[in-house]
């Protein structure tokens, strides 16, 4: 299982890298429809929402999978390291935009919101992983039969 998962991740990896470091940016064929959503949505009440927050949104969801991946591949680490790992990773990527992507824009804010969307991803699995453990104590309150 590990092992499919660590492939997933360096498939996971590679398509992050083609999304970050395409030579324009990803949402140039679609902003103007992007635009014209966020206007409607804009015009049903939702005035809170911009096409900064759906960047910053879609920053964050493209992270989700990074954190849980991370966590999975090494379970032996605690869930936290996965969050260290993907916001170090995520500032690399910014510095490689600022200093070799000209018509990219490296910015804090993708920074934060991809580290946050890790943490989110790694936090799940720690929570799925933690509830399940508590059922099979419940379930299993002198030990899980099998297990030391």
């Amino acid at each position: 299982m590990t092992r499919t998962i660590r492939i997933l991740l360096a498939a996971y990896i590679a398509l992050v890298g083609v999304i970050v470091f395409w030579p324009t940016p990803v949402d140039r064929p679609v902003a103007s429809r992007i635009r014209t959503a966020v206007g409607a949505v804009q015009e049903a009440g939702a005035t809170s929402v911009s096409y900064n927050t759906v960047e910053i949104t879609a920053n964050v969801l493209m992270f989700v999978p990074l954190g849980v991946l991370l966590v999975l591949a090494v379970p032996r680490l605690p869930w936290w390291w996965a969050p260290i790992a993907a916001g170090l990773f995520s500032c690399a990527i910014e510095f490689v935009q600022f200093a070799f992507v000209a018509q990219r824009n490296a910015t804090v804010v993708d920074a934060l919101a991809n580290t946050s969307g890790a943490v989110i991803g790694a936090l799940a699995v720690y929570l799925v992983h933690a509830v399940g453990a508590r059922r099979s104590r419940r379930a299993h309150p002198r030990g899980v039969p099998g297990l030391p």
